[in-house]
């Protein structure tokens, strides 16, 4: 569930209205919004996961930034995380001067939180192969170089 407030709430109110599975899936009148709503947002999703893609450079690290008015980091780097198995995936969504990524690797934690004590004010945490932090904006191609170079120190 991702867009306004407003919109968010009214589909939760459907969803909880003791619906069964078929009435969520089966577009009808009374959840037709929350299925056009839901196809934007894969299109856009799909169209992120096709740049992050094409962008890959063959290495340890798929490092995809992206921006816009949804954050969807989190999705992105769980689909590409089952697509580039073994690699380490990094999603960077830029939102005004801060960047929210969401890191996925096996053992990764504790390499992105070393990285991280390098940057002030950034924050991150979570589990051992799925992380998320916080940076500036102006600490990203920093970030990237360090955490790099400490994925390349396994």
């Amino acid at each position: 569930l991702k867009d306004r407030t407003s919109l968010v709430m009214k589909m939760i109110r459907f969803l909880i209205n003791d619906r069964t599975t078929y009435e969520v899936l089966e577009e009808k009148m009374d959840n037709h919004e929350m299925h056009k709503h839901f196809g934007k947002i894969d299109e856009r999703l799909q169209k992120y996961l096709k740049k992050a893609r094409e962008e890959y450079d063959g290495g340890d690290v798929l490092f995809f930034i992206y921006s816009g008015a949804t954050s969807m980091s989190a999705d992105i780097a769980n689909r590409l995380s089952h697509q580039f198995q073994g690699k380490i995936i990094v999603v960077a969504f830029v939102k005004g001067a801060r960047v929210n990524l969401s890191i996925r690797g096996k053992g990764i934690r504790e390499k992105v939180l070393k990285v991280l004590e390098n940057f002030p004010l950034s924050t991150g945490g979570g589990h051992e192969d799925a992380v998320g932090a916080q940076i500036d904006y102006n600490q990203l191609e920093d970030f990237e170089k360090l955490l790099k170079e400490e994925v390349g120190n396994n």
